[in-house]
C-alpha cells in the first residue's frame, strides 16, 4: 500500500482511505481553475462531482 507510511502518523479517523486523480491537467485554459490560478468550484463538481461523492462513501 502507498499510503501506508502517511496513514501511520494519523489517527484512524483522519486516514486516507480512498483517491482519485484527474486525467487531465488544469490550469487556466482549462474550466478547473481562473487565469489567476483560483478554484472555480462550479466547474469541478459539475464535471467531478459524482467522482467526489463516491470518494465520501465507505
Amino acid at each position: 500500500m502507498a499510503n501506508t507510511w502517511a496513514n501511520a502518523h494519523l489517527k484512524r479517523i483522519e486516514q486516507v482511505k480512498k483517491f482519485c486523480l484527474p486525467g487531465e491537467k488544469w490550469g487556466p485554459e482549462s474550466d478547473e481553475l481562473t487565469p489567476s490560478w483560483k478554484l472555480c468550484r462550479r466547474e469541478i463538481h459539475l464535471k467531478y462531482g459524482q467522482i467526489l461523492d463516491g470518494l465520501y462513501t465507505l
